[in-house]
């Protein structure tokens, strides 16, 4: 079974803003049909890799839609 590579969301001019909801969702288990319901970040799981630099601004709105 391959892993599944998440999103990557960069931060540009020092600063990462962003966001990042989180709901109930179904995620399909690697090639397989076997279907799972758990929470999504995004709509996707996994959710996204937040990718900054030392010294960089992360500013993240979260909408929790549970």
């Amino acid at each position: 079974m391959s892993l599944i590579q998440p999103p990557e969301i960069f931060s540009i001019h020092g600063t990462l803003q962003t966001t990042i909801s989180l709901e109930y969702g179904t995620v399909n288990i690697g090639n397989s049909n076997m279907e799972l319901q758990s929470r999504l970040f995004n709509g996707g799981f996994p959710g996204p890799t937040l990718r900054i630099k030392p010294g960089d601004t992360l500013k993240i709105n979260f909408e929790n839609n549970l």
